[in-house]
């Protein structure tokens, strides 16, 4: 009821409503050293894998988990860039990092999350450690509206009235 409330008033009076996205079904392009595929649809499973699998990217509704599997130590990885979100990115904050190293530095800007994964040692003797990070979106409704002209709205006023009226004649009678 409240979403098709949201969309009545919305479709009315142009009024702007916000939501939290989620990036299911979005196209994305990944780029990086060893990384493939060059592209991937966000869903279920791990969209990106790096360095023969031992590194891979796995996105989810509003999530990213960097794992890292085998690998003790590492260096020379550089950039990883994940670009072409259909929502706007507002923000990403690291919510875990289980025993990975060299796996802080990152950033973002409307459309793309860039992780520098420069060097880096598992710091466990561990067969798999992971990193995640919490990908905070925007999308909006458009807020240009179009405005009605005056003769739509005095139709509707006259439509109004006209309600009104048989009413007041009903009760009277």
């Amino acid at each position: 009821m409240k979403r098709i409330l949201k969309t009545v008033l919305t479709g009315l009076l142009g009024l702007p409503f916000t939501a939290q996205a989620i990036m299911i079904g979005d196209t994305i392009n990944g780029s990086g050293n060893t990384l493939t595929p060059g592209t991937a649809i966000i869903g279920a499973g791990i969209e990106f894998e790096a360095h023969g699998g031992y590194m891979d990217f796995d996105f989810d509704e509003n999530l990213l988990t960097v794992s890292v599997t085998n690998l003790i130590s590492w260096s020379g990885f550089g950039d990883y860039i994940f670009s072409d979100f259909n929502d706007v990115i507002t923000g990403v904050t690291m919510t875990s990092n289980t025993f990975v190293s060299g796996l802080t530095d990152f950033s973002f800007d409307d459309h793309s999350i860039t992780l520098d994964i420069d060097s880096g040692e598992r710091q466990l003797d561990m067969s798999r450690a992971e990193a995640v990070f919490a990908i905070q979106t925007y999308t909006g409704t458009n807020t240009n509206s179009n405005v009605p002209e005056p003769s739509t709205l005095l139709l509707l006023g006259a439509g109004i009235a006209g309600i009104g009226a048989s009413r007041l004649r009903r009760s009277t009678s």
